[in-house]
């Protein structure tokens, strides 16, 4: 089923520049110097992906899907956005504004040997990051996700 146009808008950009040479643990350690960790351990850290090497500026576009989604159906909301993930940029635009998610609560998912997921949100607990593993994930209609543009369909 096509997505229509309207819901397929990024609600907000942050231009950042992302040192792809940080190991995980580094570019989280200085995310967890604005927010409180919990349940963030390195065997799920470890495995965050990253793409491409050096310093590079970029563009990170956040989007609300607007309904519940599954694990299984995420690359299908990037696609539809031609954005491809990366996690480094959209931390680094958390580190960046330490406020963004207090309005725009944002996930990041990936697969190793199983889903993983990192969260950055504000509750009750006050601004923390979460990591977990699980393979009944979904995320219902206050979360965001952020990519950069697919440079294979730009």
């Amino acid at each position: 089923m096509k997505v229509p146009t309207s819901a397929l808008a990024v609600s907000t950009t942050r231009v950042v520049t992302v040192d792809y040479g940080l190991t995980p643990k580094q570019l989280l350690d200085l995310l967890f110097a604005t927010r409180k960790p919990i349940n963030a351990h390195d065997f799920i850290i470890d495995t965050l992906p990253h793409k491409g090497s050096g310093v590079k500026t970029v563009e990170v576009k956040f989007f609300n899907p607007g309904h519940v989604l599954g694990y299984d159906v995420i690359g299908h909301e990037y696609d539809e956005r031609r954005l491809i993930e990366d996690p480094y940029a959209q931390i680094k635009a958390n580190i960046d504004d330490p406020g963004l998610a207090d309005t725009h609560p944002n996930a990041i998912v990936w697969w190793h040997h199983g889903w993983r997921h990192l969260t950055i949100s504000c509750d009750k607990r006050g601004r923390n990051v979460m990591a977990g593993a699980g393979d009944n994930g979904f995320y219902n209609e206050e979360w965001y996700f952020a990519g950069v543009n697919d440079p294979r369909r730009t």
